[in-house]
């Protein structure tokens, strides 16, 4: 059966997921995958510092996994960004900070000892999120399932490991329903899509160009007569 997510080529677990609930927004309310929902609001293009806010705010769940200033700083700006109180060129130089911080720990992979090599999976990972929030091209759900995939890494058992990336998801998840709110809803569920929105937003513009040039005609006649 073809869902409203299917031309998205969602992965069949979602896919699966969707299919017990009569609606997409009973689906959305229910859902205890932030990276899912992060993946969804990329791929119908949800505005970016919205976008940007959520996936800062799911990369912060982990914030205190961090040690390098680049990372930290990236998913602060994130937010900020978000907030409106950063600039794109900020939220970039930030992305790129973040991105050589995530290269380096990456690096660490190569430790000899059991213990130097689950450090830096778990330094490793949250650098990851961090660089996701902060890269407006980056996968999106990265932000979430890095973040997921540190708190698991720093998990001291197995079963701690489980209720830990499951807690983070969860948590992810009600982030991305506070900071969307309906936008998601509505973009997905609208007649014709996100691309019918687009042109709609398009010629809302330009009739809206048109009503202010012809109100300068007026004024302009008015203080001519």
């Amino acid at each position: 059966m073809k869902y409203e997510i299917s031309k998205y080529n969602p992965c069949r677990e979602a896919i699966q997921f969707r299919a017990k609930y009569d609606s997409f927004e009973e689906a959305w309310n229910a859902c205890e995958r932030g990276d899912w929902m992060l993946w969804l609001a990329h791929q119908i293009k949800v505005d970016l510092r919205v976008l940007t806010l959520a996936k800062g705010r799911c990369a912060e769940l982990v914030i205190d996994l961090l040690e390098d200033e680049r990372s930290i700083k990236a998913i602060k700006i994130a937010i900020a960004f978000g907030e409106g109180k950063a600039t794109r060129k900020e939220l970039d130089d930030a992305a790129d900070a973040a991105n050589a911080a995530a290269d380096a720990y990456a690096y660490a992979y190569a430790a000899t000892s059991y213990v130097a090599t689950v450090a830096a999976t778990v330094a490793a990972s949250a650098a990851s999120a961090a660089r996701a929030a902060a890269y407006a091209d980056a996968d999106a759900a990265n932000a979430a399932r890095a973040a997921a995939y540190a708190a698991a890494s720093a998990a001291t058992s197995y079963v701690a490991a489980v209720a830990a990336e499951k807690e983070i998801f969860k948590k992810s998840a009600q982030i991305c329903r506070e900071v969307f709110g309906d936008k998601v809803t509505k973009l997905l569920t609208a007649e014709g899509g996100p691309e019918a929105l687009e042109v709609v937003a398009v010629l809302e513009a330009v009739l809206a160009s048109i009503r202010s040039g012809r109100a300068e005609e007026v004024a302009d006649s008015r203080q001519q007569a």
